[in-house]
C-alpha cells in the first residue's frame, strides 16, 4: 500500500476512469478527409451507446438520433504510448446533438486497434432536460431520456 509509485502508472492502472483522469491534455482535432471517419464513428459510437442505455425503456422515451457534431478532440498523455502494450489506443472528446429534444453530450471514447471504438465511463448531458424526461423516475436516465409523448 505504501510501496513506491511507478513514473509509468496511468489512470487505468490506478482504476481512475478517463472522463476524471488529470493526466491528460485536450487539443483540438483536425478534421479533414483522412479522419472524418474517426469524426462520425466517435459520434454513432456515443449515439448508441445512449439509445443502447434505453432500451428497457424503448416505449416511453424515444429513440434518439444524431443531429449535430460540434467539436472533437484528442485527449493526449505522456504514457499513451508504452512499449508494452501490445494494443494502441487514442481517446477523443467528443461534442453532439441527438433529436428529437436537441439534448447536447459530450463523450469520450476510445478507438483501440483491436477493439474498435468504445465509450469511456458515463456521457454527459451538457444542456438541461427540463421536464422532456419526465416519463421515467430514474434519475440517471433522465439525462437521456426523451419522452414519447411529447413528440408531435
Amino acid at each position: 500500500m505504501f510501496g513506491e509509485i511507478p513514473l509509468t502508472r496511468t489512470c487505468e492502472d490506478a482504476r481512475i476512469p478517463s472522463d476524471l483522469c488529470a493526466c491528460r491534455v485536450m487539443k483540438s482535432a483536425v478534421v479533414d478527409f483522412d479522419n472524418v471517419d474517426v469524426l462520425f464513428n466517435t459520434a454513432e459510437v456515443a449515439s448508441n451507446h445512449i439509445n443502447n442505455l434505453l432500451v428497457d425503456h424503448q416505449k416511453i422515451c424515444a429513440s434518439l438520433r444524431l443531429k449535430n457534431i460540434y467539436d472533437i478532440k484528442y485527449l493526449y498523455a505522456e504514457y499513451m504510448s508504452r512499449e508494452d502494450e501490445k494494443d494502441s489506443f487514442q481517446d477523443y472528446v467528443v461534442t453532439f446533438t441527438l433529436e428529437p429534444g436537441d439534448g447536447f453530450f459530450e463523450a469520450i471514447v476510445r478507438h483501440s486497434t483491436l477493439l474498435g471504438y468504445k465509450v469511456q465511463g458515463n456521457i454527459a448531458r451538457v444542456n438541461k432536460y427540463h421536464n422532456t424526461s419526465a416519463c421515467v423516475d430514474d434519475t440517471f436516465l433522465k439525462n437521456y431520456c426523451y419522452c414519447k409523448n411529447q413528440q408531435q
